[in-house]
């Protein structure tokens, strides 16, 4: 079973399904949500993974999102096959993915956390199970923003999450873009979007889900933007659906 892992990173954003909480009796408890119930061969799983006790913070050095190939009726770490990789935790800061199945079949996914004692040692903490089907078939290069919140105050910096599917490249051109009206009716570019949020200027591999900021000082309608060179050096551009961020 091939896993490809794209990096992790440490959040408090996500978007998904609702999450079941495995309770471990004294209220402790983890979750995960953002499982797709089906995707396409490297469409990465924006995933997110959080725990919390009633009675206090903490931090882990090791969560991780495990997977095998069937299901796993007694949870333990051993019985899964493969993670994505183990990152730390802290309260507050739910660890998040992506990671991606680059072959086609169906995968069982728990969340796993390590929780320190008050006293010394540790006990671990899973989630409920998960089915994720990955399905045959190309997946159409796409990018979009993650993250996005109803409403925003002015001037306030706003962090979104870009993702971005399908696409193969190195990078080191991806973020988002604005204007103060609505350009939904014309072919995106930079003349439509002139204002820009921070960009990643570092190059990156995609596909993979990445960060930018942005300050609003007015209207906005954003879009997601990547910048790459294909296999002959011809330079694209990849925008994703504009969106509009409410003010005040």
């Amino acid at each position: 079973m091939a896993l490809l892992l794209l990096p992790l990173v440490l959040a408090g954003c996500a978007s998904g399904p609702d999450a079941d909480v495995a309770d471990e009796g004294d209220g402790c408890g983890a979750e995960l949500s953002g499982i797709p119930a089906s995707l396409r061969p490297g469409e990465p799983i924006p995933y997110r993974l959080d725990a919390a006790c009633p009675d206090r913070d903490f931090s882990s050095p090791r969560a991780a999102l495990l997977f095998h190939d069937q299901p796993v009726a007694e949870a333990s770490r051993e019985a899964y096959s493969g993670s994505c990789g183990d990152v730390p935790f802290r309260t507050g800061a739910p660890a998040q993915g992506p990671c991606a199945f680059p072959d086609p079949g169906t995968f069982y996914l728990r969340g796993f956390v390590e929780l320190p004692l008050e006293g010394g040692g540790t006990r671990t903490m899973f989630t409920p199970e998960y089915v994720a089907v990955v399905q045959p078939g190309a997946t159409e290069p796409r990018v979009r923003l993650l993250d996005l919140p109803s409403r925003v105050a002015v001037g306030q910096p706003l962090e979104l999450g870009v993702e971005v599917v399908g696409l193969q490249a190195t990078t080191e051109h991806v973020g988002a873009h604005w204007a103060s009206s609505s350009q939904a009716a014309r072919e995106p570019d930079t003349s439509a979007y002139p204002k820009a949020c921070d960009h990643v200027t570092d190059l990156v591999q995609t596909p993979g889900v990445f960060r930018t900021r942005c300050t609003f000082d007015g209207p906005a309608f954003i879009r997601a933007h990547l910048r790459y060179e294909d296999e002959a050096g011809t330079v694209r551009n990849l925008w994703g659906d504009e969106h509009q961020v409410r003010l005040g």
